[in-house]
């Protein structure tokens, strides 16, 4: 592609690149994320990540899909962070609430520990099906993932959370 060779030569006009595919980025990450407060700033991040990774690429790529799947890459991280956060955040006020708790204290620690060592992607799942509320079809749409792909996933984490759980009550 001539943009490659362009930036092998030293003369690839970025700005232009960032412009040209801003428009696809932004409207992907806004599909997974939500947040257009956040938007700008991940289509920022997902430019720097181009900009570095640039000087590794040995064939000319399709950008549009390059870019495409780093603004993906960068919204799931993003919006797994904020889950992250806002359930550290909700663990954090649950502890000084004195309200009825449906199951134990050290049952609740042992499912956050148990659901910290799942694997990123199934805890990812997880999140958006049972802390978000998204049906298997809409994640299977953000994930780009068959909808058969996501309901495997949500019981092989289950199942995980099960036996981690059993294992740890022995």
């Amino acid at each position: 592609m001539k943009e490659l060779s362009s930036y092998q030569n030293g003369t690839l006009d970025f700005d232009a690149l960032y412009l040209r595919y801003k428009g696809l980025a932004t409207r992907r990450l806004s599909e997974i994320i939500r947040d257009d407060s956040q938007v700008e700033d991940i289509y920022q991040e997902t430019a720097v990540a181009l900009w570095l990774y640039l000087p590794k690429l040995r064939s000319s790529p399709s950008y549009a899909s390059l870019i495409y799947k780093i603004a993906t890459n960068k919204a799931i991280d993003a919006w797994h962070k904020k889950q992250v956060r806002s359930i550290h955040s909700s663990l954090e006020l649950m502890e000084h609430e004195p309200v009825y708790e449906p199951f134990p204290v050290e049952e609740r620690d042992a499912v956050q520990r148990a659901y910290t060592q799942l694997p990123s992607r199934e805890r990812l799942v997880l999140a958006l099906h049972f802390i978000e509320g998204y049906s298997y079809a809409e994640i299977a749409g953000i994930l780009h993932k068959t909808e058969r792909t996501v309901r495997n996933t949500v019981a092989r984490a289950r199942a995980t959370l099960h036996n981690t759980l059993r294992a740890e009550r022995q």
